[in-house]
């Protein structure tokens, strides 16, 4: 499947799946083993939200860049991680995800 919720394959499948991916920081990159296991077995996924990194896999796949999103996060260095997170302390939290989302929006181009 190329990631395309509303694609032809889903409207002909019937084993389809709706899932709500949960939070977890580097825990929720697990979301994308599950992604791929539904896909390798048949699953349509119909329809994907979540919370936190849940909901950043779930955009990613449902803008198809899936793949080049997996590639990039392998190739990641706990100093890369680091970086990308720009640590602060004040009131609005412990990072501003400014950096990240910059970073993200170079790899994968305007997905709206």
């Amino acid at each position: 499947m190329d990631g395309r919720l509303g694609s032809k394959e889903f409207l002909i499948t019937r084993r389809s799946v709706s899932l709500v991916l949960g939070s977890g920081g580097a825990r929720g990159l697990a979301h994308i083993g599950v992604i791929r296991w539904l896909e390798e077995h048949g699953y349509a996924i119909r329809v994907i939200s979540g919370a936190s990194m849940g909901a950043l896999i779930g955009g990613v796949y449902a803008a198809g860049k899936l793949d080049i999103y997996t590639q990039w996060v392998r190739a990641l260095t706990k100093r890369d991680v680091l970086h990308l997170l720009q640590l602060t302390l004040n009131r609005r939290g412990l990072s501003s995800g400014e950096r990240l989302m910059q970073t993200l929006r170079q790899l994968l181009g305007d997905v709206a």
